[in-house]
């Protein structure tokens, strides 16, 4: 298995968008760097080995994201507070 990149903390205020996917417990479509998507409900943001990840509840179970690879949130999700987030912004 290669080995990832050093974790590149992502901008405070996209981290906010995270969290509040997580405390709505929105059904999301997140678009990873490599192009490939994935859809689940976001359920909690941590810290783990000094990387911040996303758990992310799919079809096919439990997956740990980390918030680096992240390109694009698409929240599926009615009501919603916010629809799309992109994560290449570059200001913090």
């Amino acid at each position: 298995m290669p080995q990832q990149p050093p974790y590149q903390p992502i901008a405070c205020h996209l981290y906010d968008y995270i969290e509040a996917a997580c405390v709505q417990r929105y059904e999301v479509a997140l678009t990873l760097l490599d192009g490939s998507i994935i859809q689940g409900v976001a359920t909690d943001v941590m810290t783990k080995d000094k990387q911040e990840i996303l758990s992310l509840h799919t079809s096919e179970g439990l997956h740990a994201i980390r918030l680096d690879s992240l390109m694009r949130l698409n929240v599926i999700s009615e009501p919603r507070n916010f629809s799309v987030v992109d994560f290449s912004q570059t200001d913090s």
